[in-house]
């Protein structure tokens, strides 16, 4: 059976090692920009939980198939970013953590 994703788009449940690469955004981030992820090295962070009112992005394939990677979507940078900062004064490393716009899906938006 062939998927109907994009020719760039390789994700490990299609025997392919890599997925696309999200965008990296950088401080001070803004309001109406997203939605964006704060993005969570696993390995890095040990033990970590999402900000208050967030969970881990379970039902997007972007997020669900990287194995490195957990995905906690924010509604903007500017939140996406405080959130960060709070997670880092919460014990998760600086250096697991980045704030991501994911490549869209098949031409829709993400």
């Amino acid at each position: 059976m062939r998927h109907a994703f994009p020719k760039y788009v390789r994700v490990r449940h299609l025997r392919g090692p890599w997925q696309v690469e999200p965008e990296v955004l950088v401080p001070p981030g803004g309001y109406g920009d997203g939605p964006v992820h704060i993005r969570v090295e696993t390995r890095t962070a040990g033990t970590w939980r999402p900000p208050p009112g967030h969970d881990v992005v379970c039902n997007d394939w972007r997020c669900r198939q990287d194995p490195d990677f957990a995905y906690v979507e924010v509604v903007n940078t500017h939140n996406a970013f405080l959130y960060r900062d709070l997670m880092t004064e919460q014990g998760v490393p600086a250096a697991a953590l980045s704030v991501v716009r994911l490549p869209p899906m098949n031409g829709v938006g993400s």
